[in-house]
């Protein structure tokens, strides 16, 4: 799980952690596909959680979920953090 604070953060933490990337491509990408994949599965809101689904059965890819501002707010309200 990550903290994003922004698109900056998120592709820094796309390219070099999830696609452990540092200075060149991942053999699974061709130039230019890395940026399109980046911009797929950018979130919609800033700042964010980032957090990678890995299914139980390795047959399907990993899904990124994002946890917004406001989902964590709901969370902290129900749980009595904040009235």
């Amino acid at each position: 799980m990550k903290l994003l604070k922004d698109e900056e953060a998120f592709r820094t933490w796309m390219t070099e952690d999830y696609f452990n990337c540092q200075s060149d491509l991942p053999p699974t990408f061709e130039a230019g596909e890395l940026e399109g994949e980046v911009i797929r599965q950018m979130p919609d809101n800033y700042p964010c959680l980032v957090f990678v689904l890995e299914e139980a059965v390795n047959t399907e890819p990993q899904a990124l979920r994002f946890v917004t501002c406001e989902q964590v707010r709901e969370w902290a309200k129900i749980m009595g953090i904040i009235a």
